[in-house]
């Protein structure tokens, strides 16, 4: 394979451009710069020479240009080459041994060819259409054959990158297959220019600028003989376009005419290109926005893809004032700037602002590796003054005038975009990346801020974008929407005092929201809940809204019940919420404000802990609203429901309404009894009312039906004696439920059922027995022994209680409770008692107790109590016994045989003598009684009858005779 005859390039150089045929003083063939040889008065100049002037020591010059240069910054190098050739595709392969990049555009010609051998300078400058115009130089590349700035490799070993151009694809092939090469004798200097073309460029590049051929022979830095360019390294070379070929099976059909560049890497460029790989790719993807039609961009296996971002581009022509203010390199070409941005979908992504934020933010067509200053947007501009190492922005009289001016332009776009739907999406997406940038803070960038960073932050809060789709001039009448509620705030009539709307942000309030966090930090906007819309909105257009969108009325509610207790502290808040309708009552599906329920007790509002009063609220005819437990317990209820309504803060008020009322309670029995049990019992359990309350109402029925109290009635119960039924609760009110919510207590069943309703009770007995009266009996004796159990039972339960009961006892009253020896219920003062009448009983027996009780009744009108009843009598059936003297003997005039002796025992069961109260006068079929009121009555025995007779005879008035029995 023929190549472009570099030797002929060189002595062309020398003589057509230079102009200098003198080959003595200059040796185009000499790598070096100058060179005094022995034997000769004069100095030898080299190739060096020709290219860079008055350089004499090439080993301090070089190095001096290779330090300022970074290692990854050759990859851009060969990136603008292919841009500049204009290029679609754009190859890189790299290893541990070799760097391999190619691309399909223009081949190298003459001027290429020249330009990529200057250092600094561009044969291109002028040319406005290519990046090689800035003076980039080829000489980053130099740096990758050595270890550090390489130049060591350069000046010692003579190491450099290989160049391969060609025209058409056989020719890229003959190279992979590595086909012998050699310069095209027929290439001469006089003929090279126009013979450029004929044939593909192969050399290899030393110093930064010799180009040496393969197998070719030249002079050294010492002027002796070198072949640079081995026969081996082609080989080499060849080997490893042939292995990355296999490796990657690649197809070079796009490849039919191109450059490519090998290199033999220097120690740990390997390690280093490959740490610096994935910056390397973002930076190529966001460059690929900018650079003309190269799109199929690789490394290695990894293809690389334009970043999709959103671009601003403006041009400063070189006719305009500003254009001069900025005083550009380039006088020739225009100042075209990009601004790049991305879509607000992933500013709204936290993750990808990071990502986005620690990448290089300035590009000269490639990004300036330094220039990573958390800006969330890119700046390019072909404008823009580098340091040497292409990774920072100078700052310069270009900078410093150009960034002002770019933001500029940049926020008198912002107006132009606004004025469109599409253009304003594009300005929300511009606003986020300037909202999201941070100031600049290391010394070094502070002066980004007066020029660029500043500028840019005032444009923006004077174009704050909302969500009603309009930009608005002034910040604080913009709030950040920390609301569900589908409402903008002037609909509800938000405003400030002179009458300006409020707007929402465009975006809403969420948690850890980063684009929130900047807005208030940086802009500072306002967060406003519901509660903010309602203090400065106007409560008639609230309502108004509300009935038109009613699924805010849901989302409100909701909201309110989430508070704190200090979101309601502000006083005109509170009053404007007492207007809003709020509460929705079902019944009448209408919507009810506090002001409303306050003013009106038909309706109810009421707590959790009311909960289950709704299964009454059709029988009651109750108009009612309950909230759920979270509404409850919530400060919205607690710091602005009740204090509205007086009766959640007086139970005796809500009792009223709920039980106590004339009204409800008419309501209340008008119920079916089960509903009436159900609804008495959820009183209880509310704690509405206590239970003695509920015992003390007549809500209920017994058997009889009588509406009573239930403290005069009884629980049903099997243990409930037969003649008692009839005073239980009526079996459709009860249940177990309700016997155990309202057990009763003895001392109410003694009270106010045994003792009060004692009449009815035995009244039933005595007519349920008819004319039987041994049953009679029997069901009075059960009574008793009822009553006086329960009675008992009321004093255990008030001494556990540690109170003394007050229980009303059947003594001293008008009751007939005493049963007498006829089975009939009389009074206390119907009935002579005595505690030795018991005894008297068990010792005479029945017989003799009949006697006695016939004896009394029939002469005394009294009555004996019935010998059952005896045991009975004490508390709480306890009545007082008559003494001796109270007898009431005056009412006796005759007294039988037979009965003084049961007096007689009546007496000595009480330690008493009859004669110390009467005198016994005989008479015929028994005994006259005188009662004895001093003591000249007496008695005597006699047997005698003369001696009776004389004392009837004379003294008849104070001696009455006595039987010996007596």
């Amino acid at each position: 394979m023929k190549t472009v005859n570099l030797r002929s390039f060189r002595t062309y150089y020398r003589e057509r451009i230079e102009e200098e045929p003198d080959a003595e003083r200059i040796d185009e063939h000499f790598v070096g710069t100058v060179i005094r040889l022995p034997g000769k008065g004069r100095k030898t100049f080299g190739f060096f020479k020709m290219y860079h002037g008055d350089k004499e020591d090439i080993r301090t010059y070089l190095p001096s240009l290779l330090k300022i240069a970074e290692d990854e910054q050759a990859f851009y190098e060969f990136a603008q080459n292919a841009v500049d050739a204009q290029s679609t595709h754009f190859w890189a392969f790299y290893n541990e041994r070799y760097f391999i990049v190619l691309n399909n555009g223009e081949p190298f010609n003459f001027e290429g060819l020249r330009s990529i051998l200057n250092i600094a300078q561009s044969t291109k400058k002028e040319r406005c259409d290519k990046i090689g115009r800035f003076g980039i130089g080829f000489k980053l590349v130099h740096r990758l054959v050595g270890k550090g700035d390489g130049n060591h490799e350069l000046l010692e070993k003579y190491k450099g990158p290989v160049l391969f151009s060609w025209h058409r694809p056989e020719q890229l092939q003959s190279l992979i297959n590595g086909e012998e090469v050699q310069f095209a004798e027929e290439q001469t200097a006089d003929n090279l220019a126009g013979t450029f073309a004929d044939y593909p460029l192969l050399t290899k590049i030393l110093l930064t600028n010799f180009p040496a051929g393969v197998g070719e022979t030249v002079k050294n830095l010492n002027y002796e003989d070198l072949t640079p360019f081995s026969h081996e390294e082609y080989a080499q070379m060849c080997a490893a376009l042939q292995e990355v070929t296999r490796q990657y099976r690649l197809d070079f059909s796009p490849f039919s005419q191109g450059s490519l560049f090998f290199i033999d890497l220097g120690e740990n460029k390997h390690e280093l290109l490959q740490r610096n790989e994935e910056d390397l790719r973002i930076g190529m993807e966001y460059s690929m926005n900018f650079l003309k039609k190269l799109e199929n961009i690789r490394i290695n296996e990894c293809y690389l893809h334009r970043k999709e971002i959103l671009t601003e581009h403006f041009t400063i022509k070189t006719d305009e004032a500003l254009f001069r203010e900025i005083e550009p390199e380039s006088k020739e070409c225009d100042i075209h700037i990009a601004f790049g941005y991305h879509k607000q979908e992933e500013y709204e992504d936290k993750s990808k602002v990071d990502y986005i934020k620690q990448s290089p933010n300035f590009y000269k067509f490639f990004p300036m590796g330094d220039e990573t200053n958390k800006f969330a947007f890119i700046l390019h501009s072909d404008a823009f003054g580098m340091e040497a190492n292409r990774r920072k922005m100078q700052n310069d009289h270009v900078n410093r005038h150009l960034l002002p001016a770019f933001a500029d332009m940049l926020e008198k776009r912002m107006d132009q975009l606004t004025q469109t739907e599409e253009g304003y999406e594009r300005y929300r997406a511009i606003f986020l990346s300037i909202l999201l940038s941070e100031p600049p803070e290391e010394q070094r960038n502070e002066w980004y801020n007066s020029v660029l960073y500043a500028p840019l932050l005032e444009a923006i809060k004077k174009r704050v974008p909302t969500a009603e789709g309009i930009t608005v001039k002034s910040s604080e009448m913009v709030k950040i929407k920390d609301t569900q509620l589908q409402v903008n705030p002037s609909e509800w009539g938000a405003a400030d005092s002179k009458g300006r709307p409020y707007y929402w942000f465009a975006w809403e309030y969420h948690r850890g929201s980063h684009i929130i966090k900047y807005a208030i930090d940086k802009l500072k906007l306002e967060r406003w809940n519901a509660l903010n819309l309602i203090e400065h909105g106007e409560v008639r257009q609230i309502n108004i809204q509300l009935n038109v969108k009613p699924q805010n009325r849901k989302i409100l509610w909701q909201e309110l019940f989430k508070k704190n207790k200090s979101d309601f502290s502000n006083e005109t808040l509170r009053d404007k919420l007492y207007e809003i309708s709020l509460f929705h009552q079902a019944e009448d599906d209408v919507f009810y404000s506090l002001n409303d329920l306050s003013k009106n007790t038909d309706i109810l509002l009421l707590p959790h802990e009311y909960a289950g009063l709704e299964a009454f609220k059709k029988d009651l005819n109750l108009k009612c609203i309950l909230l759920s437990e979270q509404e409850s317990e919530s400060e919205f209820f607690k710091a602005v429901i009740a204090p509205a309504l007086p009766y959640l803060n007086n139970p005796k008020e809500l009792k009223e309404l709920l039980f106590d009322g004339e009204h409800i309670l008419k309501k209340i029995c008008d119920l079916s009894l089960p509903l009436r049990r159900d609804y008495v019992l959820w009183l209880k359990r509310v704690n509405l009312c206590k239970i003695d309350d509920l015992r003390e109402k007549a809500i209920f029925e017994n058997r009889r039906g009588e509406r009573l109290p239930l403290s005069k009635m009884l629980l049903p119960s099997e243990e409930t004696p037969d003649f008692l039924k009839p005073f239980e609760i009526h079996p459709d009110a009860f249940s177990a439920d309700f016997k155990r919510e309202l057990l009763h207590k003895a001392e109410d069943i003694y009270t106010h059922l045994l003792f009060e309703r004692w009449e009815d009770i035995t009244q039933g007995i005595i007519d349920s027995a008819g004319n039987d009266t041994e049953a009679t009996i029997s069901k009075l004796v059960a009574l008793y022994e009822y009553t006086q159990k329960t009675h008992k039972q009321a004093k255990e339960e008030a001494a556990q209680a540690n109170r003394i009961p007050n229980l009303p006892d059947f003594k001293n009253t008008d009751k007939a409770y005493i049963l007498d020896y006829d089975g009939t219920l009389r009074g206390e003062n119907e009935i002579y008692y005595n505690a030795q009448l018991s005894c008297f009983y068990k010792e005479k027996g029945k017989e003799a107790y009949e006697q006695l009780h016939v004896f009394v009744s029939q002469r005394m009108n009294v009555a004996l109590p019935h010998p059952q009843m005896l045991r009975f009598l004490r508390e709480p059936f306890g009545t007082t016994p008559l003494a001796f003297e109270e007898w009431g003997w005056e009412k006796l005039r005759q007294c039988p045989a037979e009965i003084i002796d049961t007096l007689f025992t009546l007496l000595e069961y009480q330690e008493k003598d009859l004669f110390q109260y009467f005198v016994l006068a005989e008479v015929s079929g028994g005994y006259q009684l005188h009662q004895r009121h001093d003591s000249s009555y007496l008695n005597y025995i006699s047997g005698y009858d003369a001696e009776k007779q004389y004392i009837r005879d004379y003294h008849a008035d104070m001696l009455y005779c006595c039987t010996p029995s007596l």
